[in-house]
């Protein structure tokens, strides 16, 4: 446990300290933000890619298929080739099991990294909820969602900067890591339809109709993409109780989302609309992870598939912090500790899941 807590108290006093050291001393805010980033980047790497095989119920299984690079490489080729061509060449390189875990691990924080460095307002903040909302845990065990996660926030964030071909083609490139990215057409649709408060409500209300007939389209999917037969098995469509991780996490953010939008709407003259504009769109993408939370809380796969939306909240709960800040209010302070130790609660139970950290050399 020791060393999960000491990764978050590293990552903020390391990022904290810089800012302190260097903001004195030079006016080149990208130059800070870049160092912060590289450093939380590197700890957060060492720890997920040195892990052992026991740290993560996938890990065993990823060694094992990357070691078998002819089983493996058969295995991926029709429902993440992609993933099976980068693997496969990396072990003509490197045949050591360890190499794919490390490599795995360098491009999720460092999409993430590159994220936060270009979009974040408040880096020790995002990289705060990026770890205790459980998306950095995840990756212990689901590691090439996780990598194709990683890489359509990063299409994300080319879609935000308008560079729309760029961002397709790492769109198709997580697809071809892991098929199951096609929902993040969803961050398309959202861009496309610029929306208001009406307009993020009357989209929400669709997704939960759609997410109504989840059985339906997931019969659907399974005629394009046969590898994922396995989602219709009865136990992957079902949970005993329905209160998930992401269910709680969910009824946070509701919270949170209902406080913004009065705000926004209250303050509309004190808001330029481009920032309103970009506030809505996080919030409509976080919708589709609340809405899944909600209508799907019994089942296993959606609570997967939801994750794709949430890692949005990295962006925008430090842009909800400071907006609730202006004009010298402390609430947004008194916000940011209340949520912030809340979400330590969940980041607590969920490492119990990934005790003892052993190092792969061990």
């Amino acid at each position: 446990m020791g060393i999960y807590i000491g990764l978050v108290v590293i990552v903020l006093s390391t990022t904290g300290l810089i800012d302190y050291l260097l903001k004195n001393r030079t006016n080149n805010i990208l130059k800070i933000r870049k160092i912060e980033v590289i450093l939380a980047s590197v700890a957060l790497g060492i720890l997920m890619g040195f892990r052992g095989k026991s740290v993560g119920t996938d890990t065993l299984g990823i060694m094992r298929l990357y070691v078998n690079s002819r089983a493996g490489f058969e295995m991926f080729l029709k429902q993440a080739p992609i993933y099976a061509i980068y693997s496969k060449a990396l072990f003509f390189f490197f045949p050591q099991a360890q190499a794919i875990i490390i490599l795995n691990a360098i491009i999720i924080v460092t999409c993430y990294g590159y994220v936060i460095y270009k979009e974040s307002t408040d880096i020790k903040t995002s990289w705060y909820i990026y770890i205790t909302l459980g998306l950095y845990l995840f990756a212990f065990n689901a590691t090439r969602q996780c990598v194709a996660m990683a890489i359509v926030l990063v299409a994300y964030s080319m879609l935000k900067s308008q560079r729309i071909k760029t961002s397709i083609v790492f769109f198709l490139i997580a697809v071809g890591v892991h098929q199951i990215s096609i929902v993040a057409i969803l961050f398309y649709i959202v861009m496309l339809i610029k929306p208001d408060l009406k307009k993020t409500i009357i989209f929400s209300v669709i997704i939960a109709l759609i997410e109504g007939a989840y059985k339906s389209i997931t019969l659907l999917f399974i005629r394009f993409f046969p590898a994922y037969v396995g989602y219709l098995r009865v136990d992957n469509l079902t949970k005993n109780d329905g209160k998930t991780y992401s269910f709680y996490m969910a009824l946070l953010l509701i919270l949170i989302i209902v406080f913004d939008c009065i705000y926004l709407e209250k303050n509309k003259s004190y808001i330029d609309d481009k920032g309103k504009k970009d506030a809505y769109q996080k919030i409509a993408i976080i919708c589709v992870y609340i809405v899944t939370a909600f209508v799907l809380r019994n089942m296993n796969y959606p609570a997967r598939l939801s994750l794709y939306f949430s890692q949005v909240a990295i962006l925008y709960l430090p842009e909800f912090f400071i907006r609730q800040s202006k004009n010298g209010s402390a609430n947004g302070k008194i916000l940011k500790v209340m949520i912030c130790g809340v979400l330590m609660i969940p980041y607590f139970k969920n490492m119990q899941a990934y005790i003892p950290y052993i190092p792969f050399w061990k």
